[in-house]
């Protein structure tokens, strides 16, 4: 038959009874099929029945097989018998080019779907559900709770060139204790939950940690735990091979300990508390009694400690210094705490010198504008003024007696 044909109603093929469009029947209960194939006589599709209700699609030729939807090819099984979903080219079995969502089980190579917990893993030569603690890709082994590097090396983390054992590019938080070089992390003092511990030897612990009340109050501690008093040095190495310094040292019983004695501004502290440099009290100065003593008292020695005292119960020889750079030619003795009053001193008074040798030893001349010089002298005799390696002595030769004048004597 060639040209067009038209028929309205419905067609049978094996049957004169059709019920549908095209109704095609083989007559036998072999199986049934539709070929369809082009002017080349190739093979072409086969459609068909067996004898139970099994449906047959068939490219009878060396070729794939494409499903479509709006024109597009959407699934395709090539002729090796791989399926392809959104692609042309599968090289598996199932090749989906796209995401694939499974509200089911996934089967290993087993036909297992595993235990809760479990993971996929690749035997090589198909797929088997393990527990995670099982694993190890030769770096990474993972027991347990545990996961540890399988080989030597380094770690990085935000870094591809870890120079450390443990490398972070990057800030870091840590919410527990820190174990420094072999150090278990952790220990008593602490509130806070966070700090660091150090190596020490036997009986010996080394921990920084924050500690505080639970409120406002807070504070940074550096805890040392010894058997023999050791102290927590701040040490300052010098770049370029000046040696070591030790800037401070704290012990149980000092501060900058050497020998006992706390040293500011110095590496050799040679009394309990030594400062080389400038000292500012802005306190009460106690002395030996833990007194602040009183309004104009004085710091005096007592050769073993010190004591406020009264300028008046001063004994001994003194040195008066001048005033003040703007009055360098006077000086002021104040007594009682007003100038011009009465000035007293039980012992002997030195005037350019530091060792007077009587009441009143002037090493200099003496210069009076106006008053008078005078001597009284109890005794029955005595000198009133006498000038041992001068030229001039003045005696008395009793009470009432002469007064008598030497010259060259």
């Amino acid at each position: 038959m060639t040209g067009n044909w038209y028929m309205k109603g419905k067609v049978g093929i094996g049957t004169t009874a059709p019920g549908v469009a095209l109704d095609i029947d083989g007559g036998t209960s072999s199986v049934t099929r539709l070929r369809i194939r082009n002017s080349a006589n190739a093979a072409g599709l086969l459609l068909g029945q067996d004898t139970n209700t099994d449906f047959t699609l068939f490219n009878v030729s060396n070729g794939y097989l494409r499903f479509g939807t709006n024109n597009v090819e959407r699934v395709r099984i090539t002729a090796s018998g791989n399926v392809g979903i959104g692609t042309g080219a599968p090289s598996q079995k199932l090749h989906v080019q796209g995401n694939l969502r499974v509200t089911g089980a996934y089967y290993d190579s087993s036909n297992l779907a595993g235990t809760n917990g479990q993971v996929l893993m690749s035997t090589g030569s198909g797929t088997k559900w393990v527990n995670p603690s099982t694993l190890s890709d030769g770096d990474w082994v993972i027991s347990g709770n545990n996961m540890y590097s399988g080989v030597s090396g380094n770690v990085g983390i935000g870094t591809s060139a870890p120079s450390q054992k443990l490398h972070v590019a990057g800030n870091t938080i840590v919410t527990g204790w820190l174990g420094v070089g072999g150090a278990t992390p952790g220990g008593t003092g602490g509130t806070s939950g966070v700090g660091i511990s150090f190596p020490a030897g036997s009986n010996d612990s080394h921990k920084i940690f924050g500690e505080h009340n639970g409120s406002d109050s807070s504070r940074l501690v550096i805890q040392q735990t010894d058997n023999a008093d050791d102290a927590v040095v701040f040490r300052n190495i010098d770049c370029c091979g000046g040696g070591t310094l030790d800037y401070m040292k704290i012990a149980r019983n000092g501060l900058y300990y050497i020998g006992g004695n706390f040293g500011i501004g110095t590496t050799a502290p040679s009394q309990k508390l030594h400062v080389q440099g400038n000292l500012r009290v802005t306190g009460a100065y106690l002395d030996s009694s833990n007194s602040a003593g009183a309004n104009g008292q004085i710091l005096q020695s007592t050769g073993s400690g010190t004591k406020w005292v009264n300028p008046t119960v001063l004994g001994g020889s003194y040195i008066l210094n001048q005033f003040s750079s703007a009055q360098a030619a006077n000086f002021y003795i104040a007594g009682k705490g007003r100038v011009n009053s009465d000035f007293y001193v039980m012992g002997n008074v030195g005037i350019g010198t530091a060792a007077p040798g009587a009441k009143l030893d002037v090493t200099g001349d003496i210069r009076m504008s106006t008053g008078h010089l005078r001597a009284t002298n109890t005794a029955a005799q005595g000198g009133l003024v006498r000038v041992t390696n001068g030229q001039i002595a003045i005696e008395q030769t009793s009470t009432e007696g002469n007064t008598r004048i030497f010259a060259d004597f």
